[in-house]
């Protein structure tokens, strides 16, 4: 119904519902329901989506630990894999759930930069690295097909992860 219908109301009621049903889960069991959708969901505008939720739960963990970082609990939207995750599926996205997964890495990015609570290894950020110059090998097949939009799209994202990265000596 979330890709099909021809009536955005019913679009909407169906992402509704599909947010009702994630909440039914433990925060740990979510992710995995997070993570096992958007690698099989063959609806690029609903991972797109996903990604987002996806990144609305990071920011309410980031929220909830910034004020009291020493109260760090056993996170399920804050940890490592997450990053693991988000690099092994940026190569085989479609642009626009590419640009939200970007987007979710730049969020975590920016938020290790300025607070680190995930410790992260330097080993997950030159798996991000290593995912952008895959990025940038994509939106350079992109522009020799003349799919200007989506380079435009994708380069603004790749470049500010690049400059955050770069912040941060990788």
């Amino acid at each position: 119904v979330m890709t099909q219908c021809p009536m955005q109301f019913m679009r909407s009621e169906a992402e509704k519902a599909w947010r009702e049903v994630l909440k039914v889960f433990k925060e740990h069991t979510r992710f995995k329901v997070y993570v096992g959708f958007i690698r099989k969901c063959p609806y690029p505008s609903v991972v797109s989506l996903t990604l987002s939720h996806l990144k609305q739960e990071v920011d309410k963990e980031y929220a909830a630990i910034i004020p009291s970082p020493q109260l760090l609990p056993s996170s399920a939207f804050l940890h490592p894999p997450l990053i693991t995750f988000l690099t092994s599926i940026l190569p085989r996205l479609s642009p626009d759930p590419l640009s939200s997964a970007l987007s979710l890495l730049l969020f975590v990015v920016l938020r290790e930069q300025a607070h680190s609570l995930l410790s992260l290894a330097p080993s997950s950020y030159k798996s991000i690295r290593a995912a952008l110059n895959t990025i940038n090998s994509t939106i350079a097949t992109m522009q020799s097909e003349g799919d200007i939009q989506s380079v435009m799209l994708l380069s603004f994202s790749v470049d500010r992860l690049d400059e955050a990265l770069q912040k941060l000596g990788y």
